[in-house]
């Protein structure tokens, strides 16, 4: 299958549920039509979620690195500390961030970067990489290093708080808005739906 002629920028940010979900979709999408893909996660290195497993199970399998914190503890004794899914120690905390978090986010730019580079890829999504940048883990002229690297390669870019120049610089930007949410009734994630 013909690779798309020119890269484009896409971009779904805001504060609803659905960004990666929406970034999987697409994933989907072009991997059914033979393009080639990538998926690569910031803030999101210390527990395994489903999409991990699917992303795993197409043919070919779509090649997927997880970069952020790893987890301290291990929910129960004798288990290893990569598998913890919601001990709290593996969140990104904006309040604190440490330099685990900016090494990791330069871990998942230069990953980034080395799949552009191979050009062997139509599709890389960038997921939660807005964030890193609203919360300067990553310099803007890193991130525009990269962009501008992208080739015929499109990419996709999720995370709250898409910064105003990302926006600007996008082929198109999707805000996804929180209406209601059971979150806020205190209900927990569930596996499946949220992870």
């Amino acid at each position: 299958m013909k690779a798309v002629e020119r890269g484009r920028i896409q971009v779904y940010t805001g504060d609803g549920k659905g960004k990666t979900t929406a970034a999987l979709g697409l994933v989907m999408r072009a991997a059914g039509r033979g393009l080639r893909c990538a998926f690569v996660q910031f803030l999101k290195g210390g527990w395994q979620s489903g999409e991990y497993v699917s992303l795993e199970r197409l043919l070919p399998p779509v090649p997927h690195m997880r970069f952020g914190r790893k987890c301290r503890y291990a929910l129960f004794p004798g288990q290893p500390a990569q598998d913890c899914e919601r001990c709290g120690q593996c969140f990104f905390d904006p309040a604190a961030a440490t330099v685990e978090d900016e090494a990791e986010a330069l871990f998942g730019e230069a990953a980034a970067a080395e799949l552009l580079r191979s050009g062997e890829y139509d599709l890389l999504v960038l997921d939660e990489y807005s964030v890193i940048l609203h919360f300067s883990l990553l310099s803007r002229e890193m991130a525009e290093e990269l962009l501008d690297s992208r080739g015929k390669c499109e990419i996709v870019i999720t995370g709250r708080w898409a910064p105003q120049w990302l926006i600007d610089r996008a082929d198109l930007v999707s805000e996804i808005k929180e209406v209601k949410h059971y979150w806020k009734a205190g209900l927990q994630a569930r596996e499946g739906f949220e992870f």
